[in-house]
């Protein structure tokens, strides 16, 4: 009788910590007769934990360190090839079709970005402007809350970064496209 009560235990939802830093349920495989469990959102001035905290500062300084350098680089005219200055090759796709790839103009993009020329990052490539604000947000917002401890502003959702890493695939091709079509 005891084995049997084992065997036909209820399973409960595990609780795990999600991109945000916030418990999402998880259920394990089980025939029906899952209830959830009941959880509270963790107060907003507790102590992040020390892991989350090391990847918020590695994030924040990765991200002001691509900043740095694309305000060291001088943008190539043409509108790609910035990258080229750092001693990395020219672009692959570029020397085996003679089209310009979807990243073509990313190193550009920021380049003139952190010069506060957006018109001319946005003809280099639209996903490098979007790409490049998105750093010029996050970079101290990374930063600020993984030294500090507590979220500076709010946790980033993950939804929200789901929805923003499409706009910025979307936005990324279009602009390609453009480009393939204008012959630029």
């Amino acid at each position: 009788m005891h084995a049997r009560r084992r065997r036909h235990r209820r399973w409960r939802s595990v609780l795990e910590i999600g991109l945000a830093g916030r418990p999402c349920r998880r259920y394990a495989s089980q025939p029906l007769g899952l209830k959830p469990v009941n959880w509270r959102m963790p107060h907003p001035t507790k102590k992040l934990p020390w892991p989350q905290r090391v990847v918020l500062v590695a994030l924040g300084s990765g991200l002001l360190s691509l900043l740095i350098v694309a305000a060291l680089l001088e943008p190539d005219p043409r509108g790609f090839g910035t990258h080229q200055r750092l001693g990395l090759p020219p672009c692959t796709f570029r020397l085996w079709t003679g089209l310009r790839c979807p990243s073509c103009g990313m190193t550009t993009s920021w380049s003139h970005l952190v010069r506060g020329h957006a018109i001319r990052a946005l003809l280099a490539n639209a996903g490098g402007l979007v790409l490049g604000c998105a750093a010029l947000g996050l970079a101290p917002w990374a930063l600020v809350s993984g030294l500090r401890g507590r979220w500076w502003w709010r946790p980033i959702e993950e939804r929200s970064a789901l929805v923003f890493g499409l706009v910025l695939i979307l936005v990324t091709l279009i602009d390609w496209i453009i480009h393939l079509c204008v012959g630029v």
